[in-house]
């Protein structure tokens, strides 16, 4: 009966060179982009969100798949059915869990990070309020909500829904590290498969290693645990994860390439089934496997390969340090390609690139203003934009403080928007702000300068007069929603930079021009991790305003 078997792909005399070499080279291509990928893990741009154990564990299980299904296309019919057994379990157990599990943890701090934005109406004051006419500075939070810890506006609006996602989202935050999942989904889920494996093959015959049984019909007891497992992740998880990330939008690609991962797994499971029973004879021509060892190399290629190769492309710009603003000048540098090291960059007179200034157009506009935020939530990074719309109406309140002439300042009006569940923002249609013919248009907070002044430009006393008394409150807020670990909004600032803040609010040695540094950091950051995805995701937009 065997002698009539044709084989897969030809003459087995090529047909086991051909599938033998492309066993060898796919391991070969695996192992070494994977290799490559972890040395370089730190060059990797969005490697804070690709979970490095998931990953890795994803890997392993591509690996062993990938050798199998060239194995067995390479000596079919004659392949050993025990050599097919244990891949099997191992590959296919580990590999539907570790993508599970990229999922959930992906899902997560996407919709966390949209949470922040959603938050972010709710940390912005009433702009209609910022009228100082009242004579006591002591009073004046009574008129201003000043920025407060996340624990604190979270108690204070229990109905807003981005606190709703917040809390939702924070009581698995736990659950959702590449750690927890590793020990608590994946470690399990090897086991059950071992256990499984090693049953069968202790009481299986089909598998029998003395003597080696190459007769493995498709459908048989030992590969039901198998086909369940696929089954259910086929028509059950697969749907679900894909409802999970469908709506999520993110800078770096990483929705669409599980996307891809989910879709292509679907694509390549029905077809196995498709040419076992429905039409055999195709594994005359090519194994019943061989779309599925593709589909592991293009999601391999997806989620290793492409981050590898754009790590040695990427560019780091330069922030001009600022003279005025920063007791320490900040050194930047502006690292790029072998290709663009002769690139010639136009400096201004101040020292900032034509790049920069860009740059500092849109934090000025309103509307890009806005924009920004839903752009930093796509690069999961929300917590820096609000750190300069918090910023902005603390600079308001030393205004207030330090100008005593200065007793009304109204700020230009903010478009009305709303950003939906999606991270969407809709403006409304407001023609008399749209159609003004004032001034260019700039941050929502704006006070008396746009976000990327400091306080110092703004009062030069700030350098030198005592801190006022009544500022100590806000100060201490805005450490605790942006300097504290434990804050939902903590930035990962610079060891030294937050160690010397953390102790001058320790010792409350406090002063108003503290936090200059913080945000000149702040401004490096986005500039140089966010601006070049800003101009790709809203670069007509930017062109609309002429900047």
């Amino acid at each position: 009966m065997e002698n009539n078997i044709k084989a897969a792909g030809g003459p087995p005399i090529w047909r086991e060179e051909l599938y033998t070499t492309l066993g060898f080279l796919s391991f070969l291509y695996l192992t070494t982009t994977t290799v490559f990928f972890y040395n370089r893990r730190r060059k990797i741009a969005d490697i804070r969100y690709r979970p490095l154990r998931l990953n890795i564990l994803n890997v392993v299980a591509t690996v062993t798949l990938c050798v199998m299904i060239c194995l067995k296309s390479a000596f079919y019919p004659k392949y050993p059915c025990v050599f097919n057994h244990w891949p099997a379990y191992i590959g296919f157990f580990l590999y539907d869990s570790s993508v599970t599990c990229r999922v959930i943890s992906f899902s997560w701090i996407a919709k966390y990070n949209l949470a922040k934005l959603r938050l972010s109406v709710a940390y912005t004051p009433h702009q209609t309020t910022f009228n100082f006419n009242n004579n006591s500075n002591n009073n004046i939070n009574n008129f201003i909500n000043s920025p407060k810890s996340p624990g604190i506006k979270e108690r204070l609006e229990k109905d807003f829904p981005g606190v709703k996602l917040m809390n939702r989202l924070k009581k698995f935050k736990h659950f959702t590290t590449d750690k927890w999942l590793t020990y608590w989904i994946i470690c399990p889920m090897m086991a059950i498969a071992l256990t499984i494996a090693t049953v069968e093959q202790l009481v299986l015959h089909n598998i029998s290693i003395i003597p080696l049984n190459v007769n493995c019909p498709p459908v048989e007891i030992e590969f039901f645990p198998l086909i369940i497992l696929n089954g259910t992740f086929l028509f059950i998880i697969i749907p679900f994860l894909i409802y999970l990330i469908f709506n999520i939008r993110d800078a770096y690609g990483l929705r669409n390439e599980l996307m891809v991962t989910l879709i292509s797994g679907a694509i390549a499971y029905i077809a196995y089934f498709l040419i076992e029973i429905v039409i055999p004879q195709l594994k005359n021509y090519v194994g019943n496997l061989m779309l599925a060892w593709l589909t592991f190399i293009i999601c391999h290629t997806l989620s290793i390969t492409i981050p590898l190769i754009q790590s040695f492309k990427h560019k780091v710009y330069a922030v001009p340090p600022s003279i005025k603003s920063s007791a320490r000048v900040l050194k930047r540098s502006l690292s790029t390609t072998k290709n663009n090291q002769n690139h010639v960059i136009n400096i201004s007179e101040d020292g900032k690139s034509k790049r920069y200034i860009r740059f500092e157009k849109v934090l000025e506009d309103s509307e890009l203003f806005e924009l920004y935020k839903v752009c930093t939530a796509a690069c999961f990074c929300t917590e820096l934009i609000l750190f300069l719309r918090e910023y902005q109406f603390l600079k308001s309140l030393v205004v207030h403080c330090c100008t005593p002439s200065n007793k009304e300042i109204l700020p230009p009006p903010t478009p009305k928007l709303h950003i939906t569940e999606t991270g969407h923002v809709l403006f409304s249609d407001n023609s008399d702000l749209l159609n003004s013919s004032t001034a260019t248009l700039v941050s929502p907070s704006f006070i008396t300068t746009p976000c990327t002044k400091s306080i110092t430009e703004t009062v030069s006393a700030a350098t030198w007069i005592p801190m006022p008394i009544e500022l100590h409150t806000d100060y201490k807020n805005f450490y605790e929603t942006f300097f504290d670990s434990d804050s939902d909004l903590a930035i990962n600032f610079p060891g030294s930079l937050l160690n010397d803040i953390k102790g001058m609010v320790k010792n409350e040695n406090y002063e108003l021009t503290m936090y200059e540094q913080a945000r000149e950091e702040v401004l490096n950051l986005l500039y140089r991790n966010t601006f070049e995805r800003f101009l790709k995701m809203y670069g007509s937009e930017v062109e609309k305003k002429g900047i």
